[in-house]
This record gives structure tokens, sequence and C-alpha cells, in this order.
């Protein structure tokens, strides 16, 4: 609470824990902040995240590890793949403690050269998945 926090030392074991973190500035409603956290964390979509590239060697992945989803949150993966082109990849979760995976056939991972949005292309083919 308050402005005197250390947001960046809090955003830090957040994201290494895998939690989340919320402020709430002096003039906020403290009561708002803590039930829309407890609306979030109530919420869950997919737990255990993992995303499989199938024949696609993918490095430097961020975030490592996924983080759980929760209802209304998106999540952005980047990293580094060793082909591009169209390719599959599948996100594997639980849901209520049951296994299940979606696949996406048609996830663009760019060719090495070509255009990236985030960064120059390297030496090696770069995607992203939203």
């Amino acid at each position: 609470m308050g402005y005197g926090v250390n947001t960046t030392l809090l955003d830090r074991l957040s994201y290494e824990h895998q939690g989340t973190s919320r402020y709430v500035r002096p003039d906020e409603n403290i009561e708002y902040v803590v039930s829309s956290f407890y609306d979030k964390i109530g919420s869950p979509v997919l737990e255990e995240v993992a995303l499989e590239f199938g024949q696609v060697h993918a490095e430097e992945i961020f975030p490592t590890p996924l983080p759980d989803l929760f209802a209304g949150n998106q999540l952005l993966v980047l990293g580094a793949a060793s082909t591009g082109g169209e390719l599959a990849s599948t996100f594997r979760g639980l849901v209520n403690g049951e296994p299940i995976g979606y696949t996406f056939h048609e996830v663009h991972f760019q060719k090495e050269g070509e255009r990236n949005p985030f960064r120059a292309c390297g030496p090696r083919a770069r995607f992203d998945l939203s």
C-alpha cells in the first residue's frame, strides 16, 4: 500500500514464484483492489502450462516457467526456433486436475531474415505466440 513500496522487488518475487502483484495507492479503495485480486485467482483456466513445438527446437522461451492462466488474462510467449514457416504447436495444462491440450496448426514461426517487431532477427528464426 502507498507509494513507498519496492515494486521492482515485489514484481520480481511475484514473477519468480509464479505469483501476481497488486498495488494500492493511498487514494484507492483497498476493498476493490483485494476483491478484484480474489476474482482473478478464483477463476483458473489452465494450470501447469506447457507449450510443445513438435519438430521445432525452441529455446530462449520467455516467460519460463509459463504461468498459470486465469479468466480474463492473456499469455504472450516469446522465444527462438530452429526453423521457420507454418507449424503446429500444442498448448498443454491441467483443468480441474485433468490434463488437456490445444493444438494450433497455423502458428507462424519467422524465418531467419524476416522482419521481427520485437527485435532484429539474429542467427535463429524468431517467433511469437499470443
